[in-house]
């Protein structure tokens, strides 16, 4: 028998039946009168008692025990919800991060026996197998936010991941060699992906952007591209449109020249082949095509760079460092911090120049160089000064 504040919350009442109990418990409605529910048990009185005990506990918590979901079980209903209120590639890392780390460590507890011991013990077996800060840092923020959501529809009592933090530390400064790039897209240009490669280290877009890049958003004449749309392809929809990760995302990125010759032997190309299928190039058509001037495969951009890197011997180099070395090469050229950013679709240019751009060797001899014209001293005068002190 259970009591609250001298009132009696619940009681076990025996039937006919030797193997059946009643179970009842006294809930409060909203007028604030009790009123009491029962249930039937099925099995021994200690059963009974258990389920009694649990009955309280839900009314305590707000966490139904006769339906409890495994962490696993809850992550995919809330990745089915998360799908269409995200964009398709924040539910793509979701959905990565669930199924490399959130399932294997504790997907299979039960989401109310998860403990914040337990997001700690992940977040530094993350750290202990080399992935970054940064990496484990947004692993922690799925975790964060799935607990959230579970909390508000009452299938937890307190989101746990309010009771740790994430590991902290600086993000890390990516080196990128320009004339290991160079190297690359030399490569690069015997196939046919070479303009695409070309194009992706002129601009720094980032791949989605680049997937949904039409030639609507082109301007030949003036030298410039403008950053509108995505497109990301999304398990059992195929390729999904959407709008730029952020304000700053949506911009107009100018090209050189060289750039301008290469998007208009692209629509050269494509014009070729629209006539040979029957097919017409429009202002709707994407800039970078598959052979039938539908989306390309993402993923085959990704890898056919990373074998072109292997090749030419920079097998560390991914699709992504020609964005880190475009940002590096402007660095180097003397750009304005606020261009580049601009150029990147940064919401701030520390970011920018703090995650975006590498330590150069040309800007640390340049600097060398100005440091010396100012204050280095003579060698005529060290030698004379170096006489007159051991006289």
């Amino acid at each position: 028998m259970a009591k609250n504040n001298g009132r009696r919350r619940g009681s076990i009442v025996a039937t006919n039946n030797p193997r059946t109990w009643r179970t009842v418990v006294s809930i409060r409605g909203p007028d604030g009168k009790y009123k009491q529910q029962w249930r039937t048990v099925q099995g021994t009185k200690r059963d009974a008692g258990r389920a009694l005990t649990e009955r309280l506990r839900e009314l305590d918590t707000g966490v139904s025990v006769s339906t409890r979901l495994t962490t696993s079980e809850w992550m995919g209903q809330w990745l089915r919800h998360a799908e269409g209120q995200v964009k398709p590639s924040t539910l793509r890392s979701y959905s990565q991060h669930v199924r490399d780390w959130i399932g294997p460590a504790f997907g299979w507890l039960k989401l109310e026996d998860l403990r914040a011991e337990h997001i700690d013990d992940l977040m530094a077996q993350m750290v202990e197998q080399g992935r970054s800060v940064s990496t484990a840092q947004r692993v922690f923020a799925t975790i964060r936010r799935a607990l959230t959501v579970a909390e508000r529809r009452c299938l937890l009592a307190r989101n746990v991941a309010r009771s740790t933090e994430p590991p902290r530390g600086r993000e890390i400064r990516r080196r990128v060699d320009l004339r290991a790039i160079a190297a690359v897209l030399d490569v690069a240009d015997g196939g046919s992906l070479g303009p695409f490669f070309r194009f992706l280290f002129a601009t720094g877009v980032r791949r989605g952007e680049a997937q949904g890049l039409r030639w609507r958003s082109v301007d030949l004449d003036r030298g410039l591209v403008r950053i509108v749309e995505t497109v990301h392809r999304v398990p059992r929809k195929g390729f999904v449109q959407s709008t730029p990760k952020s304000a700053t995302s949506r911009r107009t990125v100018h090209l050189d020249a060289a750039t301008m010759r290469i998007l208009r032997q692209v629509r050269d190309a494509q014009d070729g082949t629209a006539t040979l299928l029957g097919l017409q190039v429009t202002d709707e058509t994407p800039v970078w095509t598959n052979d039938i001037l539908g989306y390309a495969s993402p993923d085959r951009w990704t890898k056919e760079f990373k074998g072109t890197a292997r090749q030419a011997g920079y097998p560390e180099l991914t699709l992504h460092s020609l964005r880190h070395a475009h940002a590096t090469a402007l660095v180097e050229l003397g750009a304005h911090p606020r261009t580049i950013q601009q150029r990147l679709g940064h919401a701030s240019a520390a970011f920018t120049m703090n995650v975006y751009t590498s330590d150069s060797d040309v800007l640390d001899s340049e600097a060398a160089n100005l440091f010396g014209m100012r204050y280095s001293v003579e060698p005529e005068s060290v030698s004379e000064k170096v006489s007159l002190d051991t006289r």
